[in-house]
């Protein structure tokens, strides 16, 4: 068992512009041939589509390579023009990724220039898939200098190793290599085989690897650290009373109680799969649809939590084992404890020559809102979505955050596809909280520090971390 910083992935509601194609809403008109023509990029992401009369190519492109992505027919095109918002002067259109932010295209005048006809990608030897990687992260990931890594250096190691005879196991294992220095939870490559990311182990596993090392209880090491992992989850429970449990059809997304009679308790393990249809391994397999039905399902669990907590005099809410989902799923629980509309969160897309526009997005009150003190607790796995949420409630001046700093995984996956059907993904976007700084690697930080987990606290039963977030509420 590997304990890694995030036991979930950024989701993005929507994972890529051939999902939008599958798209369906047949009410809006029709009009592609008069407004939609010509060339639209996705600034910074590294996407084109190409619509011309009722047809739509979409290519994925570097400065080195393009690959055409998907071919869309007049239907298809049809259901996702009735998806997008063209702007007043016609120049640019907007997709409305979530209630959170938005996905823009801007109008350029021709397809790049490895995206024409006589330059386009179109084989997936070895070497092929090798460059079109690396000159996709070389374009568009944007943490090489804040995670310390030299990606030039890394085309001159590896690059000699790839040969176009060599077998998909040898050149999968060059690519792990060629990655392996980026820790970040949100870098990822999966064959048919196997599946890769970089994400070093958190600080903690090192900690009970050690200490797997002077014990004899214990002869397997996964045994061992699936134990510890479980003790952990499990210290919450000699301080919250009255707990209750739903989310999710294994009911484990969301737990809440009372601490010492009027201290509220939600541990939030994730943030997505809240519907009691599914269960973390039906992610990959999630529709639009079911997404919405996810938020829907979570705003109701949350107005039964907020009701039955609403006579409390204080709230601490536990993040340290959730490591994400949805930004929007974020959101929905912070507006519950707003009181005003406020922005909380910016982000744009960085590549090598250019920059996105900066997005905005914004608390908005429920209509009923808990604004009596409130104690986050983060670790070193809180991550991705739930970073958004750090940084939305910290936002508030009745948040006081506790524990560790967070994962520093906020930006949102870019899935790509290689050549030869393999899936990669990278980071591109740049958070920003309300004051303008990025916690991208350093994770967001916290205004009391405490260790999040410990030995002594396993073998004594108790939460240091949770005791220190009861204690902002000193009378």
């Amino acid at each position: 068992m590997k304990i890694t910083k995030n036991q979930f992935k950024a989701i993005p509601l929507l994972l890529s512009t051939a999902l939008l194609f599958t798209a369906c809403n047949t009410s809006a008109p029709f009009d592609a041939t008069k407004n939609f023509q010509g060339v639209w990029e996705h600034k910074g992401y590294g996407s084109v589509i190409s619509i011309k009369n009722k047809q739509a190519k979409v290519y994925e492109y570097t400065r080195g390579s393009c690959l055409k992505e998907s071919e869309l027919d007049a239907l298809g095109l049809k259901d996702y023009i009735a998806k997008i918002t063209l702007s007043d002067n016609k120049k640019s259109f907007s997709i409305n990724k979530s209630p959170v932010f938005k996905s823009s295209y801007h109008k350029i005048e021709a397809l790049p220039t490895f995206c024409q006809d006589d330059k386009l990608q179109t084989g997936a030897s070895p070497t092929q898939v090798f460059e079109h990687l690396w000159h996709t992260f070389n374009d568009y990931y944007a943490f090489f200098e804040e995670r310390n890594v030299n990606w030039a250096q890394q085309y001159a190691m590896y690059r000699p190793q790839v040969t176009d005879n060599m077998s998909d196991d040898a050149l999968f294992e060059v690519l792990k290599e060629m990655l392996e220095p980026i820790d970040d939870g949100h870098v990822n490559l999966s064959s048919d085989n196997e599946s890769f990311s970089p994400e070093s182990n958190i600080r903690f596993h090192d900690v009970l690897i050690e200490a797997f090392d002077q014990q004899t209880e214990f002869t397997d090491l996964n045994a061992y650290l699936q134990d510890n992992l479980q003790r952990i989850t499990l210290l919450p429970r000699q301080y919250v009373h009255n707990i209750k449990s739903t989310g999710g059809k294994n009911k484990d997304a969301i737990n809440w109680g009372i601490i010492d009679g009027d201290i509220g308790y939600i541990s939030l393990n994730r943030m997505i799969i809240f519907d009691e249809r599914f269960t973390p391994d039906d992610l990959d397999d999630l529709t639009d649809n079911d997404a919405k039905d996810d938020i829907e399902a979570l705003n109701k669990i949350l107005d039964t939590i907020m009701d039955d907590l609403s006579n409390t005099r204080a709230l601490v809410i536990d993040l340290r084992l959730n490591g994400g989902g949805y930004d929007r799923a974020s959101f929905a629980i912070a507006n519950r404890f707003a009181t005003q509309r406020q922005l909380v969160l910016s982000k744009y897309a960085k590549s090598k020559t250019e920059r996105s526009e900066t997005v905005h997005a914004y608390l908005n009150p429920s209509d009923k809102t808990y604004t009596k003190p409130i104690a986050l607790i983060s670790s070193e796995m809180t991550g991705s979505a739930a970073e958004v949420f750090l940084i939305a409630m910290n936002a508030l001046p009745h948040v006081t955050l506790v524990g560790e700093a967070s994962s520093g995984d906020l930006s949102d996956i870019l899935d790509k596809v290689l050549p030869n059907g393999w899936q990669m993904g990278l980071s591109n976007e740049i958070y920003l909280d309300y004051l303008g700084h990025n916690h991208e690697v350093s994770g967001v930080p916290v205004d009391i520090n405490v260790p999040a987990f410990s030995l002594s606290d396993i073998k004594q039963s108790k939460d240091s971390a949770l005791e220190a977030a009861i204690n902002t509420f000193a009378r």
